[in-house]
């Protein structure tokens, strides 16, 4: 236990951990203030003295006794002095007031010094209703009461938003911004009105910080120039267009005082399968110098290409924000292990050609659905990195446990819903959430997995998991509890669809039969699984958004009952045939695991659902 001084930052810290600080008892810890970067902790005959340069410094080297009370003396330089998160506000979750606040806390004994909210239109927009419609944007309030929280622990917050592409949720009214339309993601370069719309979305965005910065996205405008601002007959190259609107964007951001960065994929034509082509030295030129551009890539695992790849931008006059990822998105748990083989070499890469600025991101692709605590293990890892030059697994690990409450280990076990063996683990699969989502008629995931039998990987770690859940801290009880729920709904759904088609083309009706209450079971876990993902979307986020995880699992649970149907009536003769496994299965994903299916294309192969 560490005793604080009173104070409203101190005063949060005890009320969130109320086992690791107090105001009235445990060891007293001092703060001095420090004339040079970085903190130093001794110990003295009663408590510790900590010199420190910043807020952000003094906090996590609270987070270091936290972990550690039996140190005698340390003396920590911070690897970056931009230690930043980028948290996803867009992608159907919101996080609510209360989460932030909670995470806040635990960023800072991380020592993590900047955040933002990524906001395609979950942010209110003066005269813009349209915007965030029923989507639950953050209020100008929620966002000043934010950022005030996060001050108090030398956290400094700043508005991420989109200024080009990925609006398809405003660009989707067309009465209101029709006009404004490019594609149906792009906002048109050409359009008399676009100018002034992002205007409005700059001076509402920045209006409740107090920062100067501001994240003006720009990043994937794949079909930019393809839609409205196509001219017949004359060359259409879409970099050309996207400087064009970066010059407009930045020049607006000039006077309102505003500082902006942009993420920098289109501008190094990082990704070629989408048409991405690199800039010409031409284009180069003409980018404004007054924008930080910032340089993200989550799949590469080899240290020498994220060099060469900070030195180009290097090589045009600009010194680059670096972004890893934590590997959130298309899944239901965080994936640990493919996020620290992406990341470690990243800020490896960083860490030797001098760059001073880092900017974790933590997208949530395709509904949001992996819980927020789940990446607690990355963001630890991540925060180590900041301020090791090689960090210590143990390190990593007794962080983890002080911060979180549990250990390590219990925070990567999950995974394995999703990577059941090794090669699943290398090659990134996300096999829990495709098997939750894949039609047990259908089974067009299921029927690329007929030799790989996963009911009994799923009741043993069931129970391991259920264990887990049961001893959880109660912060994290409804992650693990979610995690639980999933392994059992899979323990008898996972397999249903194979042994079920597989029994009905041998006529086999003794096993077929089998299949009706595995179905019911599977109804019951569903069920039981839908309830523990509610209990933690409501922990963790706004209400909205959670509609289309309630549809999700209707759908499911309504499919599981015509599936149980159907055998039923062709079991009793009231039906010949069960069409749907007459259909032999096609491998169209590749090689085992399949990874990075979503919701659409696995529950159904219509490609332009929309839930």
């Amino acid at each position: 236990m560490l005793k604080l001084s009173a104070g409203r930052a101190h005063r949060e810290l005890c009320r969130v951990f109320p086992k690791l600080f107090s105001l009235t008892r445990g060891l007293p810890v001092r703060a001095r203030k420090a004339t040079k970067a970085g903190f130093r902790v001794a110990r003295v005959e009663r408590g510790f003295v900590v010199e420190h340069h910043t807020p952000s410094e003094w906090f996590r080297a609270l987070g270091e006794l936290a972990r550690n009370e039996q140190l005698n003396a340390l003396e920590v330089i911070p690897e970056f002095d931009f230690r930043g998160l980028m948290v996803d506000a867009s992608r159907n979750g919101v996080p609510h007031v209360e989460s932030l606040e909670l995470r806040i806390a635990e960023l800072a004994l991380l020592g993590i010094n900047q955040l933002t909210l990524y906001t395609e239109d979950t942010y209110e927009v003066t005269g813009h209703g349209l915007l965030g419609y029923m989507r639950g944007p953050y209020s100008k309030a929620e966002l000043r009461r934010v950022v005030r929280y996060a001050k108090q622990f030398g956290i400094e917050m700043f508005p991420c938003i989109q200024t080009l592409a990925h609006l398809e949720q405003v660009l989707q009214y067309k009465k209101a911004y029709g006009a404004l339309r490019d594609t149906a993601s792009v906002l048109s370069v050409k359009a008399k009105g676009t100018r002034d719309f992002v205007a409005a979305l700059l001076d509402s965005a920045s209006e409740p910080y107090e920062s100067r910065r501001i994240h003006i996205g720009m990043d994937e405008p794949w079909d930019l120039g393809r839609g409205t601002c196509f001219e017949r007959g004359r060359d259409n190259d879409p970099r050309d267009l996207y400087v064009q609107h970066l010059r407009v964007v930045a020049k607006l951001c000039a006077e309102r005082g505003l500082e902006p960065t942009a993420w920098g994929d289109f501008v190094l034509g990082q990704q070629p399968v989408h048409g991405d082509v690199p800039m010409t030295a031409a284009q180069w030129k003409r980018v404004p110098k007054g924008v930080t551009l910032n340089y993200w890539h989550y799949t590469l695992e080899d240290e020498g290409a994220y060099r060469r790849d900070i030195r180009r931008f290097r090589e045009y006059g600009f010194e680059p924000i670096v972004s890893p990822a934590l590997w959130n998105w298309d899944r239901f748990w965080g994936l640990y292990d493919k996020a620290r083989r992406t990341f470690e070499p990243m800020l490896r890469a960083a860490k030797r050609e001098g760059v001073r600025r880092v900017l974790m991101t933590m997208w949530g692709d395709d509904g949001n659905e992996a819980p927020y605590r789940s990446n607690f293990p990355g963001l630890a890892q991540y925060a180590e990195h900041c301020f090791r030059a090689a960090p210590r697994e143990a390190d990593v690990a007794s962080m983890v446990q002080a911060l979180s409450g549990d250990s390590w280990a219990s925070f990567v076990l999950p995974s394995s819903l999703d990577c059941p063996d090794p090669i699943a683990l290398r090659d990134n699969g996300n096999l829990g959430k495709t098997f939750t989502w894949d039609d047990p008629l259908l089974g067009l995931f299921s029927g690329h997995m007929e030799g790989r039998a996963m009911t009994e990987h799923y009741r043993a770690l069931t129970v391991r998991l259920r264990a887990q859940a049961q001893r959880a801290a109660p912060r994290n009880r409804a992650s693990f509890q979610f995690a639980s729920e999933l392994g059992a709904s899979l323990t008898f759904k996972a397999d249903l669809h194979t042994n079920a088609r597989r029994a009905y083309l041998a006529g086999d009706r003794r096993k077929l039969s089998t299949s009706v209450s595995a179905a019911t079971k599977a109804i019951a876990g569903v069920q039981r699984l839908w309830r523990a993902h509610r209990r933690v979307w409501l922990e963790e986020n706004k209400v909205f958004g959670l509609e289309t995880l309630d549809l999700r699992y209707g759908g499911q649970l309504s499919r599981l009952h015509v599936f149980r149907d159907r055998v039923r009536d062709y079991l009793a003769g009231r039906t010949t045939q069960i069409e749907e496994f007459d259909v032999k299965p096609q491998n169209y994903l590749g090689a085992y695991p399949f990874h990075g299916r979503k919701y659409r294309g696995t529950a159904t192969p219509v490609f332009n659902i929309w839930v």
